[in-house]
Formats: structure tokens, sequence, C-alpha cells
């Protein structure tokens, strides 16, 4: 079991960065041990003299600190004992694990795939935070919040999405983790990793444009990691062009994509450059919204005015009176599969291997 082990050393450090008072880290630290499962009822902990040692800082926080731990009921000074766990019926934990994410709450899918992960881990006994580690407009990472998370000490990270800074940050500060996201080597540093295989579904989508005859396909896309069809189709002749919607997402990411997929088709419709012999292919589903809303504004249909094909999340499909033909992904089951993975690692200490989440290729009325 890679879980719990109790360590002569503290199970956390002050960060003298930090935006909390060094008591507030010193309680916070041994809060989370106790609940963590570091510290079991009945256990003592360090004295107020040797954690203050221990962490480098004065008496006075340490003696604070136990205080505050006092009021809240974790400990109870006993005589010559010094300040004992109490047993106060909350649940124990097997182990505390960081979910380490670089996009904020409008990631749609994010949130899903991290809230069954968060859910099929505690199920499990484990106690699983989530921290955001976001890209400034500089393009430097803010690193503060993980900084903050890490003193607390956790015995294990997972990281969402492929972030070769983070994963840098990690290997140097010697942190075990794993990767869920769109890799396909195992990062430096890492254990192991479950791919994110956004072409999945590729395969069957080429398939179907070649037993309908089609001969070109318009890819409609925002970000350079979504679903690539452009090599698949070209290696099977279909003349492809690659369009970047260029969303502006400062002010969300939701909302801007879609406006994003609007205007694009505005511009098209206005122009009459829309290609009604091809097939548009729509690599997010909030472009496909913003699209779908153009078309009907100027009353034009699919399949009969434009043929579509999009990339879906299964719990946030663009609604339309016809069954979209998508490449359809189960946010849901990808955070279950990812929990399947980390907790058969942490009960056996191996990795499994050749992990895959992919999407499923759903045929519908629209292509």
């Amino acid at each position: 079991m890679t879980t719990i082990k109790k360590d002569a050393k503290l199970p956390f450090a002050v960060n003298r960065n930090d935006s909390r008072t060094l008591v507030e880290q010193v309680t916070g630290g041994l809060r989370t041990a106790i609940v963590g499962g570091r510290y079991l009822p009945g256990d003592n902990l360090p004295g107020s003299r040797e954690l203050a040692e221990l962490l480098g800082v004065s008496r006075i926080v340490t003696l604070a600190a136990l205080k505050k731990l006092t009021e809240e009921g974790y400990i109870e000074p006993r005589p010559r004992l010094g300040s004992v766990v109490r047993d106060r019926g909350v649940k124990v934990w097997k182990g505390r694990i960081l979910l380490v994410c670089p996009d904020g709450d409008d990631c749609f899918f994010q949130n899903l795939c991290a809230g069954e992960l968060r859910d099929q881990l505690s199920d499990s006994g484990y106690l699983l935070s989530e921290v955001v580690v976001k890209e400034g407009s500089d393009g430097r990472y803010d690193f503060t919040r993980l900084d903050a998370a890490l003193s607390a000490k956790a015995d294990f990270v997972i990281c969402l999405y492929a972030r070769e800074a983070i994963f840098r940050y990690l290997a140097k500060r010697q942190v075990p983790y794993a990767v869920i996201g769109e890799v396909e080597k195992l990062p430096r540093g890492a254990v192991g990793f479950v791919q994110f295989d956004y072409n999945g579904a590729v395969p069957d989508f080429v398939a179907a444009c070649r037993t309908k005859g089609v001969r070109e396909v318009v890819a409609v896309y925002w970000h350079e990691l979504m679903c690539n069809v452009v090599p698949a189709l070209k290696a099977a002749g279909i003349k492809v062009t690659a369009v970047n919607a260029a969303p502006d997402v400062a002010g969300g990411r939701i909302i801007g994509v879609q406006r994003a997929g609007l205007r694009l088709f505005e511009k098209l419709i206005a122009a009459k450059k829309l290609k009604k012999d091809a097939v548009y292919f729509f690599a997010d589903d909030f472009l496909t919204v913003g699209a779908l809303a153009a078309l009907s504004y100027r009353g034009l249909r699919a399949p009969e005015d434009l043929k579509v094909v999009t990339w879906a999340n299964r719990e946030l499909g663009p609604v339309y009176p016809r069954d979209l033909t998508r490449m359809e992904m189960d946010e849901l089951g990808a955070g279950r599969q990812a929990a399947a993975v980390i907790l058969a690692y942490l009960k056996t200490g191996t990795f499994p291997t050749g992990v895959a989440v992919q999407p499923q290729w759903c045929p519908g009325e629209t292509f």
C-alpha cells in the first residue's frame, strides 16, 4: 500500500511566502495531519518546543496553534502526556491527494472529470483537494497555491492535462505524481499516466467520410490541443481546410468560444462562403453552439444546408432539433476510469500502463 507512513519529521512545513500567518499554517498543517490519519486518536502530538524547533518558528506560534486545535476539539491537553489526539468520530483518511488543475472554473470537462475523480477517491478513503495553477499573461505559472498545499504534505499528486512547466516543478520538488492528460510518454518524475486520446474516434469519422464520398472537410477549432482530424483526412485523400475561430476567452471560456463560432459563421454566411458540399467538423462543442445559432438565425439547417460533425461533451453537448453526428467524450466516465487506475496504483504500488480515455463515435442526422 502506498498510503500514509508515519515519519520522525513533521508531515508539513511552513512557507514564509504564504499569505497565511505562521499560526494559521501550523494549525492547518496539524489539523490536516490529524484528519488525514497521520496522527490517530490517542496519539501524542510533538510538544510546543519540539514543534517550534522542527518548523523553525517561535514557541509563541506553536502554543497558539495547539490552543486553537484544542478549542476546535481535535486535541486534548493531558498532564504528563501533552497534546493527545481526540476521537471525534470523524472519518480517518488513508491519505491526502492533490489534484492540480491548470484551468479555472469555466472548463466544463475539467469540472465534471475532477468531480467524479474526487468522489471515487473519497469513497475509497482518500482525501482529495483541488489546486488551480494557472498560466499568467506573461507565460509563467503561479505556484503560490500549490506551494501552500504541498507544505501540508500531500501523499500523492495528480496533474490534470499536460503542462510541462507543472511537471518540471513537481519533479524538481521530488513530489510523487501521475498525469491524466494529453501525453503519450511518461513525463519526467511521474510514476505513470492516463492518456486523453482526443483523436480516438477520428478513424470512424474518416471511414464515414469515405463511405459517403466526402471530398472536402472544413475543420474548425480554437486550441491546438483539440481533436486534430487533418492528418488522417489527408492520408485518406480527402481535402481538408483548418480554420481557427480565434476566440477572446478573457471574459470567460464558454461564452468566448460560443461567440467566436457565431461571429465566424455570420461572416461566412454574409460573404456567401459556406461550402455546402463540404463537411464542417467542429473540434469544440461550444464552437458548434455558436455556429448553429448563426445558421438558425439565417434560416439554414443541418444537414440540408450544411453537413455538421462535432466534438461533444456527453453531459453538455449542443442542443439541436436533429441528433448531431459527433465524437462524444464521457466526462464522468473519464473520471471513473482515471480513478480506477490511481486506486490500483495506491493499492499495489504499480501504475497500470496503456490506459487511454477517448471519445465514442456517434452517427447522427447532421451528416
